[in-house]
């Protein structure tokens, strides 16, 4: 076996705490912040300046990371499709605002199936998910239980 393939032991939390510098968690920060808030204004930017038209808004769903307050005032006053998110971060009032005001509601990562109806219960209608398969087995189960 080649030297560099050896695996190494991670890191000890006193090693990680030796490594950090105040210019490395700075870098985090920004990163962090922009990965979160970046896209958000690319699209509010390219909303306003480029003039987009009530069709353009109507297709585009808000996707919320950290940020569904903020996101989904936008998408109510901003005339967008709707909201979507991690379905811990969706709360209920923001579901029932969303479908008072004739959006759409989109959910992310329901991982049981406790936790897929109830999302359907609360009437989100759009779900994604890196478990497609798993969701569609759980869906063609209580069908089949519906069925007899």
């Amino acid at each position: 076996m080649d030297p560099t393939e050896i695996p190494q032991r991670p890191p000890s939390l006193g090693q990680l705490l030796r490594d950090t510098t105040s210019h490395s968690v700075v870098n985090g920060v920004v990163a962090m912040l922009f990965a979160c808030t970046g896209p958000v204004a690319i699209i509010f930017a390219t909303a306003h300046v480029g003039g987009w038209s009530q069709v353009e808004r109507d297709a585009c769903l808000l996707l919320a990371i950290f940020n569904e307050q903020e996101l989904s005032a936008a998408a109510l006053s901003g005339g967008f499709a709707g909201l979507g998110g991690h379905y811990l971060l969706v709360t209920p009032e923001l579901v029932r605002q969303h479908l008072a005001a004739g959006q759409m509601v989109g959910i992310g990562y329901p991982n049981s199936r406790n936790c897929l109806f109830r999302e359907l219960n609360r009437g989100v209608k759009w779900l994604f998910s890196n478990n497609a398969l798993e969701l569609a087995e759980i869906r063609e189960q209580a069908l089949q239980e519906i069925d007899g």
